[in-house]
């Protein structure tokens, strides 16, 4: 089975002032139909960068991204391919338009993709908010008068109206409440099921991660350290990096109810990246070859890639 996602090499890099500084450098990896993938890290690490470019909304650098055999930049500059790839952002409030109904704004791709009369799109709004558990009475509905949940839930339907192959989901459950994030989870897995898409789940929240993904990818400064399945990231993480990141996730314990585990030091910034392992200023395993080795991302055993001198 070939994969419906693949991204080969990408770079993504922004200007500042007359320096050009990397947000993602030479990121490569493959996505499968009905599969979801997770992007973790820090803030900063390139995930969002990444995600943007997938969908068609960044402009990369150099490199290539391909979904369902198709250029992404085609897929952006042509209405009868845009279908197949469409995004779900974190703040609802800010990607639906405040003055349109619920009902303007799930059928406009319809609209401007398959150039479909508001008339017929309008029948496909209602079973479209039915998929995510929305009713009609919502159909007159502005933004400003939906919870959280509700708003997120129209940005799902307004994503999912034109079936697309791939979903790329930028932080979709951030700004909810607990409660909220995990029915929104029950929901995007129950429509994954159902339709067989694939996901690119952007997250820095990593219980969510751990619900949704079929594996994870971690990013550090631009680049991928480690790829597994969701079990083996969280059950044996490999690269340091991962480890710290996992050890400052907030947890239970009987003594203290949110213990965490600050990771040590702080990322450098992408524009004084230093030689060798970025990671090796915050590493507890960093020897005098992290300084002299920039790692390459290569396979340790069955499908699971890490970048790390001092783990090969």
């Amino acid at each position: 089975m070939s994969p419906l996602l693949q991204v080969d090499d990408l770079v993504i890099t922004y200007a500042n002032g007359r320096r050009r500084v990397p947000a993602v450098r030479g990121v490569s990896f493959a996505a499968e139909p009905g599969e979801t993938i997770a992007l973790v890290g820090e803030s900063g690490c390139g995930k969002s960068s990444t995600a943007r470019a997938i969908a068609g909304l960044e402009a990369s650098t150099s490199g290539r991204v391909r979904v369902a055999g198709h250029d992404v930049g085609a897929i952006a500059r042509d209405p009868k391919l845009r279908h197949l790839v469409q995004m779900v952002f974190q703040h609802s409030d800010q990607s639906l338009d405040q003055m349109w109904s619920v009902e303007r704004i799930v059928a406009e791709p319809l609209v401007r993709m398959h150039g479909m009369r508001r008339g017929a799109a309008r029948d496909r709004v209602v079973p479209a908010l039915a998929e995510v558990g929305l009713g009609e009475e919502y159909m007159s509905r502005r933004p400003r008068d939906l919870s959280g949940g509700q708003a997120q839930r129209v940005a799902i339907a307004r994503a999912l109206i034109t079936r697309p192959q791939l979903v790329v989901l930028d932080e979709p459950t951030a700004s909810l409440d607990q409660s909220v994030r995990s029915r929104v989870l029950s929901l995007l897995r129950r429509l994954q099921d159902e339709r067989k898409m694939t996901y690119v789940f952007i997250s820095h929240d990593l219980a969510s991660v751990r619900r949704i993904a079929h594996r994870v990818a971690v990013m550090y400064l631009g680049r991928i350290v480690e790829v597994g399945t969701t079990a083996e990231i969280f059950r044996n993480p490999m690269h340091p990096y991962t480890e710290g990141l996992l050890e400052s996730e907030p947890r239970v314990t009987p003594n203290q109810p949110w213990e965490i585990t600050p990771m040590r030091g702080e990322t450098p910034s992408p524009s004084a990246i230093p030689t060798g392992c970025a990671f090796q200023g915050r590493c507890p395993l960093a020897g005098p070859e992290c300084a002299a080795v920039d790692p390459r991302l290569v396979e340790v055993t069955g499908g699971r890639l890490l970048a790390c001198v001092k783990k090969d």
